[in-house]
């Protein structure tokens, strides 16, 4: 059965707020928990921007521009060779990930970045009614994850939901963009062929019967078509130059 809807219906709710962290130079480290580094949640909105400088962040979930239950998480790193998630296991929903009607965006700019990551739902992933957005600009960048479901996914799962539940309405968009550098992508072989390639527009496999095993962490079932459930579609992007009538052709 439904959950009661009061932080909306009733209003009986204690949310809302705003932290931003802005810094303009040096070469900085940032290290965290949950709920940090540009993360917004219950209505909610969180903000990090750093400005220039060859930083690191840690953090272990919901981190690096992420929102959550009607929030906001935006997340700026403007230029530098960033290293993301070196020294601690970053276990995901993080990295432009958002869930629940909410929205995230993750960016930077600039330099040759460094991530690493063994958790489920990063890099441009969003659930159920949320909107997402990854994006690199520039520089030969490494991304070394553990997961299917990465990289410009989105997953839809209502149907516990009764029809006129409002966390039914709305489409769920998941986007991955890395623009410019000869970049690598490595993970294991959930996919045979791997379809996340550098120079590569693809359209996200939708999964199914997800599960965790101590020795694979999670695995899954691909079914094809688009990604994920019922009005939900994720798709990344690794282009030199981006193109916005060969974007277009893709997602139609």
């Amino acid at each position: 059965a439904d959950q009661p809807f009061d932080d909306i219906e009733n209003g009986i709710f204690l949310s809302g707020g705003m932290g931003i962290l802005s810094d303009l130079e040096g070469d900085d480290t940032y290290s965290c928990g949950a709920f940090c580094q540009g993360c917004g949640y219950w209505f909610g909105l969180g903000f990090l921007h750093d400005d220039s400088g060859n930083d690191s962040y840690d953090s272990r979930v919901y981190n690096v521009g992420a929102g959550a239950h009607f929030g906001m998480g935006i997340f700026s790193d403007n230029a530098g060779d960033d290293l993301y998630f070196q020294n601690l296991d970053q276990k995901g929903l993080s990295v432009g990930y958002s869930h629940d009607l909410s929205f995230a965006w993750m960016q930077d700019l600039g330099g040759n970045d460094r991530y690493k990551a063994t958790g489920w739902q990063t890099f441009g992933v969003s659930s159920n009614q949320a909107i997402s957005l990854f994006i690199d600009k520039n520089g030969n960048d490494e991304y070394i994850l553990n997961h299917y479901m990465v990289w410009g996914m989105a997953t839809n799962q209502k149907d516990h939901l009764s029809a006129n539940n409002i966390r039914r309405i709305g489409r769920t968009v998941g986007i991955f963009v890395d623009e410019g550098g000869n970049d690598v992508y490595q993970r294991k072989a959930f996919f045979n062929p791997e379809y996340v390639e550098n120079n590569k527009v693809w359209i996200s496999p939708q999964m199914t019967g997800a599960g965790w095993s101590e020795a694979e962490g999670y695995i899954g079932k691909v079914i094809t078509g688009p990604s994920a459930h019922e009005n939900a579609f994720g798709f990344g992007i690794d282009k030199e130059s981006l193109n916005n009538s060969e974007i277009l052709r893709y997602t139609d």
